[in-house]
């Protein structure tokens, strides 16, 4: 009795449906014995199937790069064989890929791509799955407009063919539009829905972004319980497709909880019991929360030395992730500089931008200041201060949070900047023994309806407390910093009676003496193509005798209309 021999097609076609179950592992095996074959027993049509399905299970394994090899092999083939909508899927499958990777330019362009030829072929009923891909990259960028049309496009298709097959992406897709609008308790009901009609097509992996998606937003109105309901929820739904990433990110936003209920040996058991999975995750976002969590936890248990080594560890994986995204989008648009000669000079600005972003993180999160912080609370440890320790690592670990806030959006409410100047100038002057007063104050302006760059106001304080204040030996420092109303502007001032620029110079170059070329870089972009020059002025503050006695900074920042 012969076997029948199974055919490349037949192996395809078994492995689309554990796929389509995400039993990647199952699909691979498959996959393999069909790339092993010779070219003769498998037809054109048969291989770019296999290598797109290849990809395809490559992503649901996470290893993305490898992904992307094999699904531009399947793109190319689908080009050679002219089909249309293999391509526009091939499209669609490389911009998963390009999102995974942070590779946003290149995702946007995949999914014109995708859009471009549906349109063509007239192919309206393929359109809503790239234009939902097309909204939740949109909010992932920040950029929230052209998000909402995407997604109000798609769903207007949907409802005129009368598909419901989406329902669970459009509710998903509204929650992030109405969390983005300030709705938060109507995005809650939208991912309600989601979650609803995604367990009904066995989809626990858009369940399971909902739910972890809902407890974030309970956490941000400090509703604990409510909140670990949903993540409890989010690690049931990722082990039904043994989503280590759900489980683990869920794990250690229940041990917070547990640590905001002051349930300390909860919290303490959660988390001695995700490290190890973290560290086998190697995965900087969970490393730099896992760190932050530590840091929180030891500080709660009164472990200050433990505090401050997981302080250590949380700003070495902080820094590696923001360098390496700033590095990123430095990088995404230099390349698309080069391609598109007709939108060079924009592209120059958008590269200023990112250059200035980067600059400007880096002297917020300068080594040199971070050390001392860190050396003096462990100086506090030593002789005894225990209070003094504890105010000091809260203000620092608070600040280091603002600061990764502050860096995740373009534009922060005056409010937040003035909260984090305050951490930023208590922690140098505890530091210094307190040599300097300061002081904070807005007039005829509301900090909370008034938006700057959140990375343009720390490096001023810091200029003028390490040049100006620092060096002075006579007599108490004074900091003085000032927000108001300039016509169509916010007027920041910055005064200080320290000993002057002159005087105040260093010998060695540190990162302090290129705040104001930081500053001048991002006022440029935003005072660009408007008629007002004067945004930026430095004036000596001098004695009858001209001597040096402060400096005064003005900047004028535009307001928008």
């Amino acid at each position: 009795m012969t076997t029948k021999k199974t055919s490349a097609k037949e192996l395809v076609q078994e492995a689309q449906t554990h796929i389509s179950a995400q039993r990647y592992d199952e699909a691979m095996e498959l996959l393999r014995r069909v790339e092993q074959l010779p070219d003769d027993r498998v037809d054109t049509h048969t291989r770019m199937r296999s290598l797109s399905y290849t990809g395809m299970a490559y992503t649901g394994q996470g290893d993305h790069k490898t992904a992307l090899r094999y699904l531009l092999q399947a793109l190319d083939l689908a080009s050679r064989l002219g089909d249309l909508r293999a391509m526009h899927l091939r499209y669609e499958n490389l911009s998963t890929v390009y999102m995974e990777l942070k590779e946003h330019e290149k995702a946007l362009s995949a999914l014109q791509q995708s859009l471009d030829i549906k349109e063509k072929n007239g192919d309206e009923a393929d359109m809503p799955r790239a234009l939902l891909m097309l909204s939740t990259l949109q909010f992932h960028i920040d950029n929230t407009d052209a998000a909402a049309k995407a997604l109000q496009r798609a769903s207007h298709i949907l409802r005129r063919l009368a598909v419901t097959d989406m329902d669970h992406w459009i509710h998903f897709n509204t929650g992030m539009l109405l969390r983005r609008q300030g709705k938060p308790e109507a995005a809650m009901r939208s991912y309600s829905k989601c979650i609803k009609a995604a367990l009904l097509r066995h989809d626990f992996v858009t369940a399971a972004r909902a739910s972890n998606n809902q407890g974030d937003i309970c956490m941000g109105m400090q509703q604990w319980v409510r909140a670990r309901r949903y993540f409890e929820r989010c690690i049931l739904y990722g082990q039904k497709v043994d989503s280590k990433y759900f489980i683990n990110t869920s794990t250690l936003q229940l041990a917070l909880i547990a640590l905001r209920q002051n349930n300390l040996a909860l919290s303490r058991r959660l988390y001695d019991d995700i490290t190890p999975r973290i560290t086998e995750a190697n995965d900087v976002l969970l490393l730099r929360d896992h760190a932050e969590l530590g840091m929180l936890l030891y500080q709660a248990e009164g472990d200050y030395q433990a505090a401050v080594e997981a302080s250590h560890v949380y700003i070495r994986y902080y820094k590696l992730y923001y360098d390496d995204q700033m590095s990123r989008a430095v990088l995404d648009m230099q390349g698309k500089y080069e391609a598109e000669r007709s939108e060079r000079e924009l592209q120059k600005a958008r590269l200023k931008q990112a250059e200035s972003e980067l600059k400007a993180l880096r002297a917020q999160m300068d080594p040199h200041f971070i050390f001392n912080a860190l050396s003096s609370m462990r100086r506090e440890m030593l002789e005894g201060n225990i209070e003094n320790a504890d105010r000091y690592l809260v203000r620092f670990s608070r600040l280091l949070r603002m600061i990764l806030d502050t860096t995740r959006q373009p534009m922060v409410r005056l409010s937040d900047n003035i909260e984090l100047l305050h951490l930023y100038i208590q922690i140098e002057n505890s530091r210094q023994g307190n040599r300097f007063d300061y002081s904070i104050t807005t007039r005829g302006i509301d900090p909370a309806t008034v938006s700057l760059p959140g990375l343009i106001l720390q490096p001023l304080a810091e200029n003028a407390i390490v040049h100006g204040l620092n060096p002075k030996k006579n007599g108490r420092g004074k900091l003085d910093i000032t927000f108001a109303r300039s016509g169509s502007a916010l007027k920041i001032r910055v005064t200080d009676n320290g000993v002057g620029r002159q005087a105040g110079k260093n010998k060695t170059e540190g990162h302090t003496s290129h705040a104001m070329n930081i500053i001048r870089e991002t006022l440029d972009l935003m005072w660009q193509d408007k008629s007002r020059k004067d945004y930026m002025t430095i004036r000596d503050i001098k004695t009858n005798n001209n001597i040096g006695r402060g400096t005064e900074v003005t900047i004028l920042v535009p307001l928008s209309a």
